[in-house]
């Protein structure tokens, strides 16, 4: 969220946790590609299972633990440096929360990874500007089910979506 204006997004973010539409204690919540943690620190708030983050940069991944434990910050809360293609998913149900992390190919490997996950849990994928989001739409095992925006002065066509998806 470092290069838009902070309290715009975290509006939105906090919107899109708040109409999840399922009892958050029964998710395991990811951010992938979690850079220095902020996302972790509102999803604890809204009471996921567990919350990880997955960072591939070791430095931005150290930061964001540094900041997890300086916080204090109760619940469970990790961070992990690992490639997400490289990644276990944990069993159960997921809310993975992406913030346009990566370039086409790795979004193509990893949505290939949850389209292939053998679990019977849910999943459900929250991505912030969307870039590589049409991957999902095109995908025979995920279908959109929300798209939230908010005006953010920087973008002149009006709108910060954040497209989210569930598995079938």
């Amino acid at each position: 969220f470092e290069s838009h204006p902070t309290h715009m997004i975290q509006q939105l973010f906090g919107r899109t946790l708040r109409e999840f539409p399922y009892d958050q204690a029964d998710f395991t919540f990811i951010d992938v590609g979690c850079g220095r943690g902020r996302a972790l620190f509102l999803a604890v708030k809204f009471g996921f299972k567990s919350v990880v983050g997955i960072e591939i940069e070791p430095v931005l991944a150290k930061e964001a633990a540094d900041n997890i434990s300086s916080a204090k910050t109760k619940g469970p809360i990790s961070v992990e440096t690992v490639d997400v293609l490289d990644y276990d998913l944990p069993a159960g149900d997921l809310y993975i929360f992406m913030f346009n992390p990566f370039h086409e190919d790795v979004m193509k490997g990893f949505l290939k990874k949850l389209e292939d996950r053998a679990d019977d849990g849910k999943i459900y994928v929250a991505i912030m500007n969307p870039v590589h989001g049409y991957l999902f739409q095109y995908s025979q095992k995920f279908r959109e089910i929300r798209v939230i925006r908010k005006l953010i002065s920087i973008y002149p066509w009006g709108g910060f979506p954040v497209v989210i998806f569930e598995k079938e």
